[in-house]
């Protein structure tokens, strides 16, 4: 971020396995949300229970504050983690995914009581909103990636014959989008891709 980008790195790097996914809500988002479980109780309850039963899982078996196990807390993921369809998110920090529509349902719920107090402009008031978000999850300079592509891999598309390309060492997940780039190069069917 440019302006506190920098200042969030030592919470980061505590983090080695998240590093580059961090999920991260957004403090307008959550201020919002906030703002809309009170102003909207008691019909804001079932979302609260949704985003409180998500957070818990997207926390995973081991409770980590600041790079450091609590294993003696009990988690809720470890009740479930060993059901075959929860195995399929492989990671369970994958819930942020679930828990972004109850925060989402309960951020509106904040925009609508600030649209009712705030009757006189209503465009200005999701306008200021939608401005302080993309804001918050702005990100410069951005990260950009060389999309060069070596002249091998293209000097493969002249090559006769229908046949496939396996890239060695093979790597499950990672380096498999970049060979699917270079794909774009040479247009032979690839393994993995």
């Amino acid at each position: 971020h440019p302006l506190w980008g920098e200042a969030m790195t030592p919470f980061y790097d505590v983090m080695p396995e998240n590093f580059s996914y961090t999920p991260f809500i957004g403090f307008v988002t959550l201020l919002l949300a906030l703002w809309g479980l009170a102003q909207g109780w008691p019909h804001t309850r079932f979302w609260l229970l949704a985003a409180l039963l998500f957070f818990g899982l997207a926390l995973g078996p081991e409770l980590q504050v600041n790079g450091r196990l609590y294993p003696a807390i009990p988690m809720p993921y470890s009740l479930i983690e060993n059901n075959p369809l929860i195995r399929l998110l492989r990671n369970p920090d994958r819930f942020n995914v679930l828990l972004g529509m109850p925060v989402a349902v309960l951020a509106a719920f904040g925009v609508a009581d600030l649209l009712r107090r705030l009757r006189w402009r209503p465009v200005l008031v999701v306008g200021a909103l939608s401005l302080l978000i993309l804001f918050e999850y702005s990100e410069y300079p951005f990260p950009s990636q060389d999309t060069a592509v070596s002249p091998f891999y293209t000097a493969l598309a002249s090559e006769p014959g229908d046949f496939g390309i396996v890239e060695l060492p093979i790597q499950p997940r990672g380096a498999d989008k970049q060979h699917m780039f270079y794909q774009t190069g040479h247009r032979k069917p690839i393994v993995g891709g």
